[in-house]
């Protein structure tokens, strides 16, 4: 690697990521990241004091001001229909729209069920330039970029303070995916950056000198984890990697595993509140997608009494959709309607191998145990069943459970690519950084592409 301060690897990150993710961003139209419309709506919903969604006739929605709703068009023309195009002619009409908050209407949609503090601080910024009379499609814009630079903060954390794998998630960091979703208007961003900087700082308290673990760094740790809790619930098992950390930075096995129940109670009892709520609240509840209510606690029964139906039904979705999940894990344009093609995943995947292979000369040499490996692989594993467990509640789906999208699974890829280095078998060459980087930058290109032919 260059050695001058300036080329290390978390600035050049920063510098791609900022060009690949605002050309993301710019050429992206209003409402084509999954769910960017409700999330846009939620969002706003907040800033007026609205903490629920609101009902009318048992369908779930919100009132908003009908200049937001003039927007929806986009999402009706070009959502899962790749013949349809937009034009740049077509975004500078829509910037006409402006913002008239004293015209509203209630509009049917199904509204996420993140917190204010999933949208932090995109929400403080919507709170503000709601002031402003800014147009509802610069509002989009402004969101954006904000969603953006909080995701690049916390992974600009991550690699500077990790001890090992930097350009692994170098690589992972800039993957498509992970810059087109981080520049919509969503949780992902944040929630995306804080579970990189998670793993991170797991791999900083694991590898570092044989010093106690602080109170600082426990709490930042306990921060880390419960911030993703509240963000996603589904990221729960997360909290295994507690033990990659080795218990002799404890004062004793006894305060180790103390520690570890009070942290694991805490996060429990936030997503036990958290899915309780979220089931009371959109009980009977209908969408504009079906005309039936749904029950979401008999589903639940359901799965508790028929368990080994279940879990068929789950082995049935991933035999039939892993080729599915494995693309759409790289990049997924629109409402997953368009990706690269296949062997441009693949390249992508040879990338993260070669990069999980790699060690530069200042991390230390080291092998992952069958223990540590096992945490991970539990640990992804859990993971998954909660997403699956969750789409199924609320899409119902069978004999397979679809609706599982690639961004849902962004935690496995360090988790996987991770485990691949051992201290016999490992790459060193200098140049192999800066294939990595500049072969980087062409993949994003063909993937820009991607998204220019998609939507013009």
């Amino acid at each position: 690697m260059i050695n001058k301060k300036i080329f290390n690897i978390q600035n050049l990150f920063l510098i791609c990521a900022i060009f690949w993710g605002s050309l993301f961003i710019l050429i992206n139209p209003p409402f084509q990241a999954p769910d960017e419309d409700a999330h846009f709506f939620k969002m706003y919903g907040y800033t007026q004091g609205s903490f629920n969604f609101k009902k009318l006739n048992n369908y779930t929605g919100q009132t908003l001001p009908e200049s937001f709703i003039q927007l929806q068009k986009f999402y009706d023309a070009l959502k899962f229909d790749n013949k349809i195009k937009t034009s740049p002619q077509e975004l500078k009409q829509a910037k006409k729209i402006i913002l008239n908050k004293d015209k509203t209407e209630f509009f049917k949609f199904i509204p996420t069920s993140y917190t204010p503090i999933s949208y932090f601080p995109s929400c403080l910024v919507m709170f503000f330039i709601k002031f402003l009379n800014i147009t509802p499609i610069n509002m989009i814009f402004i969101l954006r970029f904000c969603s953006l630079f909080t995701y690049l903060a916390l992974c600009y954390a991550a690699i500077k303070i990790t001890p090992i794998h930097k350009l692994l998630f170098f690589a992972i960091f800039l993957l498509p995916l992970n810059l087109y979703q981080a520049g919509a208007v969503s949780t992902d961003g944040l929630t995306l950056g804080l579970v990189f900087l998670f793993i991170t700082y797991t791999l900083k308290l694991k590898f570092s000198d044989d010093n106690l673990i602080t109170k600082k760094e426990n709490i930042i740790w306990t921060s880390l984890i419960t911030l993703i809790t509240i963000c996603k619930y589904a990221y729960l098992p997360l909290i295994l990697l507690y033990f990659l950390i080795p218990s002799k930075k404890f004062e004793n096995k006894k305060i180790y595993f103390k520690n570890f129940i009070l942290i694991l109670l805490l996060n429990v009892f936030i997503t036990l509140f958290f899915v309780y709520h979220v089931i009371s609240i959109s009980q009977n509840c209908k969408t504009e997608l079906t005309e039936t209510t749904i029950d979401k606690k008999l589903l639940i029964q359901h799965i508790l009494i028929h368990p080994i139906e279940y879990l068929k039904m789950i082995v049935l979705s991933i035999v039939k959709l892993h080729r599915f999940y494995i693309n759409n894990l790289i990049t997924s344009f629109g409402w997953n309607s368009t990706m690269v093609p296949i062997f441009i995943t693949n390249l992508f995947y040879a990338i993260l191998f070669l990069c999980a292979f790699f060690k530069e000369e200042t991390e230390k040499l080291f092998s992952y145990d069958l223990k540590e490996r096992s945490i991970l692989i539990f640990s992804g594993l859990m993971i998954f069943f909660i997403v699956i467990t969750s789409v199924y509640l609320i899409y119902q789906k069978s004999p397979i459970i679809t609706g599982v999208q690639g961004r849902y699974l962004f935690p496995l890829l360090p988790m996987f690519f991770i485990m691949f280095f051992n201290k016999k078998y490992y790459l060193k060459n200098r140049i192999i950084p800066v294939f990595v980087i500049s072969f980087m930058q062409i993949l994003l290109f063909i993937s820009l592409l991607t998204l220019i032919s998609r939507f013009y």
